[in-house]
């Protein structure tokens, strides 16, 4: 029974590849109502010992071959067609338009397969980070929201390159709200996460505004690690009073959430201006 039901999604899944290729599909279809007509034709001669003419056997093949296609082709640009609408709509529901990452109803779907109770314990060990663009308002009044924006998307594909090259087991990093981003991570160690946060500190102070006319960019970010009997409400909620700590403390830094520890990223100085024609347009 269970291969059955295999076998019939794996079916669906083929004839929803073939979906996307009309053209081969019409061919295709086609090909099987010629087959099917001939066939029939073929066994009603033979039950009933009646002899068709040579025009009438050329018509069972060249009927099909305009009828099918005329009939099949529209019906399966169509259908695409919905597919194509439908992926978009669903993508666009759960990506944030600015930045091109997942919003927040994204972020929270995959943070609820991560924390299913199916898992096991060595599974559900899980990272989060809170990441909030210091002095945000400042940018958005001194430089105007269209500069604000820009430096919103560089922060979110600072951050998304940084995750991605740390190499988690699986992650997701999404814009929840205005300034603030949040990052959930599978499989990353203590000391993997920590040096994550550091880059992350070093990446947005040494790009996003660098060459610009822009004060530096920084953020503050929260870390809390999970441990057992906790949801994905309470981590969050430990690493966005993280951030608050990191805030006090002079911003532009990460603190890991229940320790002491405050760090400041220990960086270089800012690189040299980017040629005229990528900076943002400060006014």
């Amino acid at each position: 029974m269970r291969r059955d039901r295999f076998g019939a999604f794996a079916k669906v899944k083929m004839l929803g590849r073939l979906v996307r290729h009309p053209l081969v599909l019409t061919l295709l279809g086609t090909a099987l109502f010629i087959a099917v007509s001939v066939g029939v034709t073929a066994a009603t001669v033979w039950v009933t010992g009646t002899h068709i003419s040579l025009v009438a056997t050329d018509l069972l093949i060249v009927m099909p071959a305009l009828i099918a296609p005329a009939a099949m082709y529209p019906l399966l640009i169509l259908i695409k067609r919905q597919r194509e609408l439908r992926a978009d709509l669903e993508r666009m529901v759960r990506t944030d338009v600015l930045t091109d990452l997942p919003n927040r109803r994204a972020f929270f779907e995959f943070a609820q397969a991560a924390f299913a109770p199916t898992k096991s314990q060595d599974e559900r060990q899980a990272v989060a980070m809170m990441i909030d663009v210091d002095h945000f308002k400042r940018i958005n009044d001194s430089y105007g929201h269209d500069v604000g924006d820009v430096v919103l998307k560089r922060v979110a594909g600072v951050i998304r390159d940084e995750i991605a090259a740390a190499k988690p087991a699986s992650w997701t990093v999404a814009r929840i709200g205005g300034e603030e981003f949040a990052l959930l991570a599978e499989g990353l160690a203590p000391g993997a996460a920590a040096r994550l946060a550091e880059r992350i500190c070093i990446q947005v102070h040494r790009w996003v505004g660098a060459g610009d006319a822009l004060d530096p960019v920084t953020v503050s970010i929260g870390v809390a690690f999970r441990t057992a009997g906790i949801g994905i409400d309470r981590l969050l909620k430990e690493a966005d009073d993280a951030v608050y700590i990191a805030k006090a403390n002079g911003r532009d830094r990460w603190v890991v959430a229940g320790e002491e520890r405050i760090e400041r990223a220990r960086r270089a100085p800012r690189p040299l201006p980017q040629p005229a024609n990528d900076r943002v347009a400060a006014g």
